[in-house]
């Protein structure tokens, strides 16, 4: 497991959690005792200056301290993506090991290389290992309070550099060297233990991909990141240099040693208030204002110190330069963390960007020794040195702040309080607060980028009259917007671009109220502001259920659907249908069901149709909805807690952050997860207009996912309590989406009769919108990263409307009842998105970076591609008279419509059975044709191509309603080359049913199994139409078709010989269907005793009729011997 594991418990929040200010204590002690000594190592300078290395100089001692502070930066480029995979104890504990260890070696060194390995090397590994896991920590840990946070961990260094100034003066003079730093090494672990312990990562949250790898070229194109280094390199290059050298300073001055070592203390005191009141500042006026500022500070500070050489003067230089210094190293990594786009690679940019620094860190110190050597012990080149690159890094700093926004916008906050320059009020999006629940696994790796950050492959959006000519955050911000897809200052920021709609000159609408709106749009309805609430959902949905199954109906039933499920009801009652229900499950698992919705329709159709049987491979198979109805004895629609308002809102005890946990399970496990856009949703519960009811339902199905029973119970009486807030007078996609989500729920539980209320009523509202869609050109244009917000509510309404109608039709032929009068207008005419890139629901996903579900995603559209291939082919055929489409019909027929549209004109009256099943295969063949064309190679396509081949077979045998007028089919050669084509087509299909079958023992899916199911499907009705072919045959007729059986026998042999792979015989359902088809091969005909057959019969032609009789009978008992 991971350290600091929180995959089964809810993630503490961030900024106001005991959790998140912990980890600032924890850093406090930490920086306590490691950064603060380096502060301290002027005292050490001085020291190996007079006694311990007396007689070397100032700028070879200079390197023992720079070595400190290279490594320490230079370790990042190794600690920054450790510590993105490992986590913070793996890396505290071993930097808390050396630390100690160093400063006792330091204890007995006497040579100046032992100092280098010990207190140079050793110590500023040891620095490192302490200082990224400490300070990326933070980071992720904080947003909007993460530069307060940073500065009271960071003024830890401060207390530590006055501690241990005055601590190792001190001790040097009564103990010496030696036992002064062993002593110093004790001391070290009463703060480093504690915060081993106290420090932690932060998982990653919803909406972050832990699978992606770090980019490292995309983060050399970040021009602010770019930018910003560059200043911090030429900031650090001089900022330590008075630590190293202002005792030395003082002292040629006239201090003495002791008051000279003092103004260390001092420096540090003011670096202590430097580092709390910068962060504190940074939260209000922005972090790299005061970074910029700071700096500058320091600069000015240098060039002052040209005059200052009073010795009072030089502690107000001393103080002034530790509070304009103290907060460039929090706010350092702060700022890092502002354009970082994702949390899990914190310590990555900040680890690149120290590493970066360190080499000003490494020749800083030395360059100003030996400049102070150059000069004769004069001050004048040292000062100005390091006056100038401080300058020169605070002038780069403000470069990369305008290069983040390139307006210094000023806001005032209140009746000025204070002046706001606000180059971060604008957070990374809050889609990135939403990492991945189900996949963590304590790694932090980039989230892959798709168009965002590639500057030069995005092309300018094409404008239109409806459209903004600016962005919702460029109008918000004030600043010209670029007019691109993803607009420069969105693209930078990596948050969401957004294009509204443009409205009549006046006041702007609010930006939060379009983004309200967008997911809860009403298509088409224009009454429905006007409409009161005067019939609610539940009470619509309490009349279907007494409409449909109560003893005594409220009216007559209200259309045609409820009239079929009363009269089906009815017979139940009677027990007119008991004798061929089987017995359901009690639950299936909300995958399952799906399997079973897909798989049962097709089996139902090819017994329906084909004269060949077929042996149910899935559970209860095609009963099972009769039988969950002949069980299903619930006489309410609602329970009595459910009836009643709920006065407690239940949805009070989750907090936005893990409502967005349970979400991410929600879209990661449900296999109806493309019936709501992951985006649009996140978008509303940002901005707090989510619809609560729809939130309960998804947080109830997360508990189930989660084995949480009690939750999810309660959870869902709640939701289902408040659907008295819908208004039944419009239609909206949330009501069908809410609607449909709870009739799943029921179906898997074997509630029948509530199952079929809520997905007819969630059926009902997906067609008035998709209809209200075809009908109406007004609908949803805004942009959100150039993706059309409309098309994507026209994608989800399709998708509802195919998941409803496959349930719907599903359950009507199990009641054997007729569809011809209950098939939808518009079947026809826009069939799910098969892929990612055909579907604008994830195309929005990706371009806004929520990929963490987006794989299950693609599964789950796979598998409703799937299933509406299969409703609307088995509803077709099925109803025999399907009606034509009224919509508009497209110009160009693709060949996903070819089939529906070539039996939407076959089907005339008077035609016979055998006619429409010889057609229907027909265009099925030409489908299957133009499928192979297409190289489609999807696990989808594969099931696709299985169910064809099925179905196919299946056709070439069909049987009438009335079985005494069931006839074998005529045999010819059309009908052995029409059956050798399908078991060939069958052949060519099994690599990649083969390749379907090895990643599914690998990781189970429903579109894997679907394409396993369906061709077990198929060869089982091969097996089964060769065995058809044998029995029924006249002896007569096997010797004048021996050539063409052995053909065809010669096909089934090829087949049966594909069962060697050891993956597909461990499925007792292939052995099933092995066995079949070896049946049906070893019974064909052996040619030499075919022959042998018929010379006795030759030999006898001439004879008399007696004769004859008996050369026909032993000819038959030969063949029948070799069968």
């Amino acid at each position: 497991m991971p350290p600091n594991d929180y995959s089964s418990r809810p993630i503490p929040s961030k900024d106001t959690s005991t959790r998140a200010w912990l980890i600032v204590a924890g850093g406090l002690l930490i920086y306590f005792p490691t950064f603060g000594f380096l502060n301290a190592f002027g005292t050490f300078q001085t020291y190996y200056e007079q006694d311990l290395l007396a007689g070397t100089s100032s700028s070879k001692i200079a390197w023992i301290g720079s070595l400190q502070i290279f490594l320490l930066f230079i370790g990042g480029l190794v600690v920054g993506p450790l510590y993105d995979k490992v986590g913070a104890t793996r890396l505290l504990v071993p930097g808390a090991v050396i630390y100690v260890t160093s400063l006792m070696l330091t204890s007995v060194c006497k040579k100046y290389y032992q100092l280098i390995l010990a207190q140079g090397i050793a110590f500023g590994c040891a620095n490192a290992l302490l200082f990224y896991p400490t300070i990326a920590a933070i980071n992720q840990w904080f947003d909007k309070q993460r530069g307060i946070a940073l500065g009271l961990a960071v003024s830890g260094s401060s207390l530590g550099g006055i501690f241990w100034t005055e601590l190792i003066s001190y001790m040097f003079k009564k103990i010496g060297f030696g036992w002064s730093v062993r002593a110093c090494g004790f001391i070290s672990l009463a703060f480093v233990i504690p915060s081993c312990f106290l420090i932690i990562t932060r998982p990653p949250e919803p909406g972050e991909s832990e699978d992606s790898k770090v980019d490292f070229k995309e983060i050399l194109y970040n021009k602010t990141y770019i930018l910003f280094s560059l200043g911090m390199l030429l900031v650090l290059w001089g900022m330590f240099i008075p630590f190293f050298y202002l005792p030395s300073y003082g002292e040629s001055y006239g201090m003495s040693t002791a008051a000279a070592n003092n103004l260390l203390a001092y420096m540090n005191a003011g670096s202590f208030l430097g580092r709390v009141f910068t962060g504190i500042l940074s939260d209000r006026i922005g972090r790299f204002n005061m970074i910029s500022l700071a700096s500058l500070s320091c600069g000015i500070l240098l060039f002052c110190l040209h005059r200052i050489t009073a010795p009072g003067a030089i502690v107000a230089f001393s103080v002034l330069y530790g509070i304009c210094s103290g907060g460039l190293i929090s706010l350092q990594s702060a700022c890092i963390g502002q354009i970082t786009p994702a949390h899990n690679i914190i310590g990555v940019r900040i680890g690149l960007m120290m590493a970066f620094c360190s080499i000003g860190g490494l020749t800083g110190s030395p360059i100003a020794g030996a400049l102070l050597t150059t000069d004769h012990g004069k001050w004048y080149g040292f000062i100005d040195f390091c006056a100038f690159i401080l300058t020169g890094g605070a002038v780069v700093t403000i470069v990369s702040r305008l290069a983040n926004m390139p307006i210094l916008y000023i806001k005032l906050i209140g009746p000025i309080r204070s002046i706001h320059l606000g180059d971060d009020d604008v957070k990374r999006s809050s889609h990135l607060a939403t990492t991945t629940l189900g996949q963590t696994c304590g790694k932090c790796l980039m989230v892959t980028r798709f168009t965002i950050d590639i500057t030069s492959q995005i092309p300018h959006m094409a404008k239109t009259s409806e459209l903004r000519r600016s962005c919702g955050l460029c109008r918000s911000r004030k600043i010209a917007c670029s007019g691109e897809t993803i607009c420069k200052a969105c693209r930078e920021r990596s948050i969401e671009c957004v294009y509204d709609l443009e409205t009549p000159k006046g006041r702007p609408r609010s930006h939060k109220n379009d983004a309200a709106a967008s997911n809860r749009s009403n298509v088409g309805d224009s009454d429905s502001a006007a409409a009161s609430i005067s019939i609610s959902v539940m009470a619509e949905l309490d009349v279907m259920f007494r409409e449909n199954f109560g003893a005594e109906p409220v009216a007559a039933p209200s259309n045609l659907f409820h009239e079929r499920v009363a009269s089906f009801n009815r017979n139940l009652a009677a027990g007119k249908a008991r004798h061929d229900a089987s017995t359901p499950p009690g639950t299936l698992t909300y995958p399952a069901f799906l399997a079973l919705l897909t798989q049962d329709l097709v089996e139902t159709v090819a017994v329906k149709f084909g004269n060949l049987d077929c042996q149910p491979f899935f559970g209860p198979g095609e009963r099972f909805y009769r039988a969950c109805m002949l069980q299903d004895t619930i006489d309410s629609m609602f329970e009595a807690s459910e009836s009643l308002p709920c006065s407690s809102d239940v949805l009070d005890e989750y907090s936005p952050s893990l409502i967005t946990q349970h979400l991410e399970v929600w879209f990661n496990n449900h296999p109806l997860s493309i019936i709501i856009s992951k985006t649009l949703l996140l978008r509303e519960i940002r901005n707090d207009s989510a619809n609560q009811v729809l939130l309960g339902v998804l947080l109830a199905d997360a508990h189930h996912f989660s084995d949480d029973s009690a939750r999810e119970d309660r959870m869902l009486k709640w939701a289902i309590s408040q659907l008295y807030l819908l208004s039944a007078n419009k239609a909206d996609i949330i009501t069908a989406q809410i609607t449909l989500l709870l009739g799943w729920y029921h179906a898997c539980r074997c509630h029948s009769r509530r199952a079929l209320c809520y997905i007819g009523y969630a059926c009902r509202i997906a067609t008035m919108l998709k209809c209200q869609l075809h009908e109406s050109s007004s609908r949803n244009q805004t942009q959100i990263n150039g993706i059309d917000h409309g098309a994507v509510e026209a994608e989800v309404i399709h998708n509802i409307c195919w998941v409803a109608l496959a349930i719907t039709t599903w359950a009507f032929i199990q009641m054997d009842m007729s569809l011809a009068d209950l098939l939808p207008a518009g079947l026809m005419q826009v069939l799910p998105a098969s892929t990612e890139a055909d579907s604008m629901l994830l195309q929005l996903d990706r371009a806004t970076h929520n990929l963490s579900t987006l794989k299950h995603q693609i599964s789950s559209l796979q598998s409703v591609w799937l299933l509406s291939h299969v409703t609307s082919l088995s509803a077709n055929m099925y109803a025999l008279y399907p009606r034509l489409s009224s919509g508009r019909q497209p110009e160009s027929h693709p060949w996903q419509d070819l089939v529906l549209r070539r039996l939407d004109h076959l089907l005339h009256q008077g035609r016979s059975l055998a006619q429409i099943c010889s057609d229907s295969r027909d265009a099925i063949l030409d489908v299957i044709a133009l499928v192979q064309t297409q190289h489609l190679e999807s696990k989808a396509a594969s099931a696709l191509l299985a169910f064809y081949h099925a179905l196919s077979i299946q056709l070439l045998f069909p049987h009438g309603k009335d079985q005494s007028n069931c006839h074998p089919p005529v045999l010819s050669d059309i009908l052995f080359q029409k059956l050798s084509k399908s078991m060939h087509g069958l052949k060519q299909l099994f690599p990649a049913i083969q390749s379907v079958a090895k990643q599914n023992a690998a990781q189970p899916t429903n579109i894997a199994s679907a394409a396993l199911h369906f061709y077990i499907l198929a060869l089982d009705a091969t097996g089964r139409a060769l065995a058809h072919i044998l029995a029924k045959l006249a002896p007569g007729e096997q010797i004048s078709w021996q050539d063409r059986l052995a053909h065809l026998f010669d096909a089934g042999s090829a087949l049966h010989g594909l069962f060697d792979d050891d993956v597909l015989l461990q499925d007792h359902r292939w052995r099933s269907v092995k066995r079949q088809l070896k049946v049906a091969c070893t019974r064909r005909l052996n040619p030499r005793m075919a022959n042998l057959a018929t010379t006795i019969a030759t030999q006898f032609i001439t004879q008399d009729t007696h004769f004859q009789l008996q050369a026909s009978y032993s000819a038959y008992q030969v063949v029948g011997s070799s069968w």
